[in-house]
């Protein structure tokens, strides 16, 4: 968080040593997207895990700060039980 309390937020989605990132929503409490994201999905598949993780963007050379991580299971995502809207 910055030092007014807000943040730099962006979504990373990994999947199979793939990556998609959302645009950086800069100094907001409550982030919006409304984006989407694609990463190639070949079932049956090897890695059934999504991993989706929130982070605070940093500027210079201080790293971005983790703010949450979730973990899906790829058939879940596959047969609609998960939905993804940020």
């Amino acid at each position: 968080m910055d030092t007014i309390g807000k943040t730099d937020a962006y979504v990373q989605v990994l999947y199979g040593g793939l990556e998609a990132k959302t645009e950086i929503k800069k100094l907001t409490y409550e982030p919006v997207w409304n984006e989407e994201l694609k990463i190639p999905v070949s079932l049956p598949t090897v890695n059934e895990k999504v991993t989706v993780r929130l982070y605070d963007w940093n500027s210079g050379l201080q790293a971005d700060e983790l703010m949450g991580t979730i973990t899906f299971n790829i058939k879940d995502i596959m047969s609609k039980k998960v939905n993804f809207k940020f």
